[in-house]
């Protein structure tokens, strides 16, 4: 259900990929700079863009394997208000506590996977 909230609300980005040329923090929060996710005005009244660099989000990933995904970890784990997790090991209050959800569609496929086992078996 915070999921679902997550992209009712509009608070959610789905990327086909998470392509970092190389696997360093600089690299992981140009690319979060250049994924514009609205406006805002400043105090002069100017607006600027606002991009997943300004504001706190869980990046959910999938179909990576252990390595690949220690090592992106790595790479994010230095940036304030970054966290990023398998999409099967999300709970309610990782996703809720964020203000953005972004997932790769290999993140949401896992989701959607772990969803339809979950009906399975309550329906059991």
């Amino acid at each position: 259900m915070a999921i679902l909230s997550k992209i009712t609300d509009n608070e959610a980005v789905i990327l086909d990929d998470l392509t970092i040329p190389e696997l360093k923090t600089r690299e992981v929060a140009k690319v979060l700079k250049a994924i514009k996710i609205g406006k805002r005005k400043t105090e002069d009244g100017r607006e600027v863009d606002v991009t997943l660099r300004d504001i706190t989000c869980l990046i959910g990933t999938g179909g990576l394997s252990p390595e690949a995904q220690k090592d992106l970890y790595r790479a994010a784990r230095n940036l304030p208000n970054v966290e990023l997790l398998p999409a099967r090991e999300f709970n309610t209050y990782t996703v809720l506590k964020q203000k953005r959800l972004v997932l790769t569609r290999a993140a949401l496929d896992e989701l959607r996977q772990a969803g339809k086992k979950t009906s399975e078996t309550a329906a059991k």
